[in-house]
């Protein structure tokens, strides 16, 4: 496929590296002379221009561009890129944005959807689902065919984290039947040097290990592998089960009731705002005048503290006397969001959530005893990558999610009705022995028909005709897998 990725900061040369990487013929658009000189060391085409201008993008073949991604640090460059490549050429266009006042006030569809009324027993996931669709919806008719932000996104992953302490990540598979969840392990976790094999029984049901990251490593697991401390584990299982898997790791069922967020920046503003929304009222430190002004003159309930959070006096407050039992510390500066997350860990915060989009200092922060990492930038590269997978799925393959750097992928691949003989009607452990699933790869789940319960995969399961599999896969794997999954050839 031909991309065009308009944008050579952290998401578009990450997104670049590994498009380049996958075979695809990549272009890369920036004004910076010297944004472009660090894009020249990746496998790809660099123009040194204005992404919205008509001579870059002819420059850049905007007539044979299968994709349009624009992921500057402005919205609006962003939007007025996408709709100009809309002109040009025919590319699905997908603009990266920052700031959801687009979607809260500008991006409605219709007078009629402007009046319209939310149901008052939606969820606060429904709620946000129907903004993401009438932003979408509204974003179309400029010519711009997916806008994906990073706020509400990010927001939502910080609520889902302080609702259930040790919870690093949290993503929904198929329709909300199944979610992959992340955490660390810890020293208080029981199962400490022992076989994935030897705990089964222990393993809340349903549910399956499918994924380790140990270090800078990524795992497919077996029966025969242990889980040292610090690893980062994912889970396929239920939603009802999440708070079980937390215990089975030593992560007991606490309410948090005290929440303190360091930096109201663009995510620190939008994760106080969702926590007000689900019912929280959490206490911002904020170093800037100005900003903290501006923030607190627009919350209903969060407490705006104008202080510099490196004074470690203002942090013991909190945590010690005020009794902060969740800290979230979303600055920029990543060397001092992750001192002042060690820190608030020693005073004894419960959850502990540090802003990081260098993963490079994620084995120390583990190991300091930061609970949680967030990245604003991997979040929205990686679901602009999730994306662009999307629309190259084979016929079978029906949603996909990326971990770590691009290391693994869950699959989701439709079995035709009609089955497929490579596959079905075979033991798992035949599968195995046979070595027709490669080592890199793992079923973690069945779906039958219309059962709301996954099914487990053991020695003895087939699968069967219609039936939904839920794999994760090494990268390098996934065309041994997809040709495996592949319908039989009529």
């Amino acid at each position: 496929m031909n991309l065009i990725i308009v944008g050579a900061g952290e998401v578009g040369t990450y997104l670049a590296r590994i498009l380049a990487e996958e075979g695809h013929h990549i272009t890369v658009i920036d004004s910076d002379e010297a944004a472009c000189e660090e894009a020249n060391k990746l496998e790809v085409i660099v123009v040194n221009g204005n992404g919205s201008s008509t001579s870059a993008l002819e420059e850049a073949g905007i007539g044979k561009a299968d994709f349009f991604i624009s992921v500057t640090n402005l919205d609006e460059v962003n939007m007025l890129s996408c709709m100009k490549a809309k002109k040009l050429g025919n590319p699905i266009t997908i603009a990266g944005m920052r700031d959801s006042t687009y979607s809260d006030e500008n991006f409605k569809l219709t007078e009629e959807d402007k009046k319209k009324k939310k149901d008052d027993t939606a969820t606060e996931e429904e709620k946000e689902e129907e903004k993401e669709e009438e932003k979408e919806g509204a974003a179309k008719e400029l010519g711009i065919d997916l806008v994906l932000g990073t706020e509400d996104t990010v927001a939502r992953q910080i609520g889902n984290m302080i609702k259930s302490p040790g919870l690093s990540s949290h993503q929904f598979l198929h329709g909300r039947r199944l979610v992959l969840i992340e955490n660390s392990v810890k020293d208080h976790f029981s199962g400490m040097g022992q076989k994935l094999g030897e705990l089964k029984d222990k393993i809340p049901k349903p549910g399956n290990l499918i994924a380790i990251q140990r270090e800078s490593e990524f795992i497919i697991p077996d029966g025969n592998t242990e889980l040292n401390e610090n690893d980062q584990v994912f889970t396929l299982t239920v939603n009802d089960k999440v708070d079980e898997y937390l215990e089975f790791f030593g992560f007991p069922k606490q309410e948090v009731h005290q929440i303190l967020i360091v930096g109201c920046g663009t995510i620190g503003y939008h994760t106080a705002r969702y926590l007000e929304q689900i019912g929280y009222w959490p206490t911002i430190i904020e170093s800037d005048h100005q900003r903290a002004e501006w923030a607190a003159s627009r919350f209903k309930h969060a407490k705006v503290m104008q202080y510099d959070a490196t004074q470690i006096d203002i942090i013991r407050e909190q945590v010690e006397e005020e009794g902060k039992d969740a800290v979230a510390v979303l600055l920029k500066e990543e060397e001092k969001a992750l001192l002042i997350s060690m820190y608030a860990k020693h005073l004894g915060a419960r959850q502990v959530i540090c802003r990081v989009d260098d993963f490079k200092f994620a084995p120390i922060a583990y190991q300091a005893g930061v609970d949680s990492l967030i990245s604003p930038q991997r979040a929205l590269a990686q679901r602009i990558l999730e994306e662009v997978r999307r629309v190259t799925l084979t016929s079978n393959m029906q949603d996909t999610i990326v971990l770590g750097d691009n290391e693994i992928e869950i699959l989701d691949f439709r079995i035709p009705p009609e089955g497929n003989k490579k596959i079905c009607g075979i033991p798992m452990s035949e599968l195995n022995e046979k070595k027709r699933l490669p080592k890199g790869a793992m079923i973690g789940a069945l779906l039958r028909g219309d059962s709301s319960e996954p099914e487990l995969p053991r020695g003895s399961t087939i699968i069967h005709p219609g039936d939904r599999v839920i794999l994760s896969v090494k990268t390098k794997d996934i065309k041994t897998v997809e040709k495996l999954f592949a319908p039989d050839s009529r």
